[in-house]
């Protein structure tokens, strides 16, 4: 059973007399906790990054990922990763799938009750989630104060042209944590967990398990002498080796598209196997052809805004060669999605609205597919009932590599407004309102 934290049980995290910013700041903390608690779905896109300190050496492991949640257990969660590769855990509310790109293989398991349980089946996280306040956490309604110590308001400012708070929490076993919660809506925009180094190496409680090394006891001539002796040299050998083996890990999760209680579909939810995959007890070790401490390159701008759209050619669904400069002499609306992409299948109904709605003024929707098999993307198209050209992108053929250096299809949804006569008049990346798209619509005519 879930359970969620009401206002009062929230401000009652810590005993003792508050001071009005500590008020301030539970009272935040209730606001929040009440908020998830009581969603039904959930939709948005996120950025995560794991930044690894050991041995001297720093190490960056970084994600994309899109989410579409609906109480009380279904999930779409698609994990594209730094090094290359993509995970899908689908859960229909009776079972879970989690599929691997890179070895086309899945998994199939009864579905678990809570978002909790459904995220601790990926054996490879980088830390334990069991101490982080994080999304699946509040949606699940767990009890905060089995987590949090304390919590002050560290600022207010904007956080991607939103008022924020920023929180700062000190969670059990030492650990620490800011989020950034939106003032109006309280809903997460970033959040930043810092683990406590000793709790690397600690139990379930997060206490360290020896004392660190410039706390350890020196051990000097006949330390080893009789059984304190031996006890001394043992805490002292512990002391070293923590202090060698010193982690320090900080995870950031940056939100963006957040939609909620705006309705999920349910093909989200629907988990289908590509031909070849295989069903297995337990997903491969994906082999690293590059070391972990590669750090992640920095996004390129890639807006195209104001530019001449580059022109491609590409078949339909049926095989059939479309010219974007066939197209030329009136208003485009270029959208790229594929099947594993949560917000796309959430925004594929409006692009849809779109076309029926402005295809008599003169509008053309072409929607470009960037499946890695042309009969998933047939699936997706029919089972989203699109009445729009769909072309496919082929991995596989030479010029996928071009299309993708000059559109960046694998940041998605990504839509293009296009004018007459070429012009690129809005570059849109992620989910967008419909109101969005129309004023962009409404300035490319």
């Amino acid at each position: 059973m879930t359970r969620w934290i009401g206002t009062a049980a929230a401000l009652a995290l810590l005993a003792g007399p508050l001071l009005p910013q500590e008020t301030e700041a539970r009272a935040i903390v209730a606001r929040l906790a009440e908020t998830y608690a009581h969603a039904q779905d959930l939709t948005l896109s996120a950025k995560a990054a794991a930044d690894i300190q050991l041995f001297g050496m720093r190490q960056r492991v970084g994600l994309r990922q899109s989410v579409v949640f609906q109480r009380p257990n279904r999930l779409r969660l698609e994990s594209a990763f730094s090094g290359g590769g993509t995970r899908t855990v689908v859960c229909d509310g009776r079972q879970v799938y989690v599929h691997q790109d890179v070895t086309r293989e899945y998994t199939r398991r009864p579905a678990p009750q809570t978002l909790c349980e459904i995220r601790d089946l990926q054996d490879d996280a980088p830390l334990d989630f069991g101490a982080v306040v994080d999304l699946p956490t509040l949606l699940d309604g767990a009890d905060l104060s089995e987590r949090i110590e304390d919590v002050t308001v560290e600022r207010t400012g904007t956080y991607a042209g939103v008022p924020t708070h920023v929180l700062s929490l000190t969670l059990k076993g030492g650990h620490t944590e800011r989020l950034w919660i939106g003032k109006d809506d309280c809903l997460v925009r970033k959040l930043e967990f810092r683990m406590n180094p000793a709790g690397a190496f600690a139990g379930d409680t997060g206490e360290p398990q020896a004392a660190p090394a410039d706390e350890a006891p020196a051990v000097e001539g006949d330390a080893m002498d009789g059984a304190g002796g031996l006890e001394a040299f043992q805490e002292a050998l512990q002391g070293m080796m923590l202090q060698a083996f010193r982690m320090e890990l900080t995870w950031t999760e940056r939100y963006r598209d957040i939609r909620l209680n705006a309705g999920a579909p349910a093909e989200a939810f629907r988990f289908r196997p590509r031909p070849g995959d295989r069903c297995v007890e337990r997903l491969s070790e994906i082999p690293v052809a590059e070391p972990a401490s590669t750090p992640l390159p920095p996004p390129a701008s890639g807006d195209l805004t104001g530019q001449v759209a580059p022109d491609f050619t590409l078949p339909d669904l049926n095989g059939t060669p479309t010219s974007l400069s066939q197209l030329r002499g009136k208003p485009v609306l270029l959208y790229f999605w594929d099947s594993l992409c949560a917000a796309c299948l959430v925004q594929l109904p409006e692009i849809q609205a779109l076309h029926e709605t402005h295809a008599e003024a003169g509008l053309q929707v072409v929607a470009v597919n960037v499946d890695r098999a042309l009969d998933m993307a047939k699936a997706s198209t029919e089972q989203a009932k699109l009445t729009f050209p769909v072309l496919w992108q082929d991995p596989a053929d030479p010029a996928a590599e071009q299309l993708n250096a000059t559109y960046r299809p694998e940041e998605l949804p990504r839509l293009l407004v296009i004018d007459a006569i070429g012009i690129v008049r809005a570059d849109l990346t992620g989910y967008r309102e419909r109101a969005e798209i129309e004023a962009a619509l409404a300035a490319a005519r």
